[in-house]
């Protein structure tokens, strides 16, 4: 079984990007949300609520936005 979590990047602007664990422990995370989303939600500001998983399908709120997107954890474009 496969865990996926929410990392914060370092400095002042980090963004939340959403990461599946390596195949392993030597593997390194994975990223999963693509370059310029941010997995955080202004309705929850002190934690919780930014995504969900079902199955292969992530849906998840962008900051910038506060839209929902849905995503395939296996790769593809997130869409609005």
């Amino acid at each position: 079984m496969l865990t996926e979590f929410c990392e914060f990047g370092a400095g002042k602007n980090r963004r939340a990007v959403l990461v599946r664990e390596g195949a392993d422990a030597e593997s390194p995370p994975i990223d999963i949300t693509p370059a310029g989303f941010n997995v955080r939600t202004t309705v929850h500001e002190y934690g919780g609520g930014a995504f969900t998983v079902e199955g292969d399908t992530v849906i998840f709120s962008n900051y910038v936005d506060q839209r929902l997107y849905k995503q395939s954890l296996v790769g593809g474009k997130a869409r609005a």
